[in-house]
């Protein structure tokens, strides 16, 4: 029998802290951001659904995958009301993000292959999504500069995710065969400052803000926007928020990616001087 949403909150909910810091001789938990606050707790109503019924933790996974791919068809739009369509689906996937985690620790079923599934989900989203908005540019400008935009965009944002894993599969690989777990911290280096005096930074708050679920607010204000004014003519191509949405992803995601990829080269020397 499944408990109340109460008694399921406690049982199997994130735990409501980055990290603890220790202030003085006490440890005292450091909250979430709180738009992750507001989804878990979001979450526990389809949890709870999905609990009475025999849905595993990867087939919500697939679920939030496919809802990607249905978003990417309402952002290809260059409909207002489309636009709002997809913003809503991109909630439910937050959401249901929190809900396979969350299933998978009421009926201790994690395993490996669920976390793959977790990790590859937002590799598949990410992209469809802005597949979707470079059609709706090509629309909008009727040129193939869209294209590469979104090109260079997808490229760069699945290098770094490749990158980043790579980074980190290096470290820790590195600290199994020296069978020193303090290396990890070593070659991490100076952990970030998130929490000052028990709060949580600005700047921690903005790079939560500037991430997936930050930018699908983003194109829900373009879209509205966009609705209401005329875009700017540039060299012959109209620039609206939406269109500025492509041209950022195409431009940042790219150097993102070759910084990614300078870090992993630099940790690789490093790895190589403890050999």
């Amino acid at each position: 029998m499944v408990e109340s949403l109460k008694e399921l909150e406690e049982l199997c909910r994130k735990k409501n802290a980055l990290y603890s810091y220790t202030d003085g001789r006490e440890q005292k938990p450091v909250p979430k951001f709180f738009y992750h606050r507001f989804l878990d707790k979001i979450s526990l109503v389809p949890t709870w659904l999905f609990l009475h019924t025999k849905i595993t933790p990867n087939q919500v996974t697939v679920l939030s995958i496919v809802l990607g791919i249905v978003a990417a068809f309402f952002y290809s739009s260059s409909s207002m009301g489309s636009w709002i369509i997809g913003f809503f689906i991109l909630q439910v996937i937050f959401v249901l993000d929190a809900v396979d985690g969350m299933i998978a620790r009421y009926r201790k079923t994690a395993n490996p292959i669920g976390k793959y599934f977790d990790i590859m989900a937002p590799n598949v989203i990410i992209p469809a999504v802005f597949t979707g908005i470079t059609f709706y540019v090509y629309t909008l400008w009727g040129s193939p500069l869209a294209f590469m935009l979104g090109f260079l965009g997808i490229i760069g944002f699945l290098g770094r995710a490749v990158s980043t894993a790579d980074k980190y599969f290096l470290i820790y690989q590195f600290s199994l065969t020296k069978n020193d777990s303090s290396i990890i911290e070593a070659m991490r280096g100076k952990p970030k400052q998130n929490v000052i005096d028990g709060k949580i930074t600005l700047k921690y708050n903005l790079k939560k803000i500037l991430t997936f679920q930050g930018a699908s607010f983003f194109f829900l204000f373009a879209a509205v926007f966009d609705n209401y004014t005329t875009p700017i003519v540039i060299y012959g191509f109209p620039i609206n928020l939406r269109a500025l949405c492509l041209i950022l992803f195409g431009i940042i995601l790219p150097i993102s990616f070759i910084r990614n990829m300078s870090a992993v080269s630099k940790l690789q020397k490093k790895i190589m001087k403890f050999l």
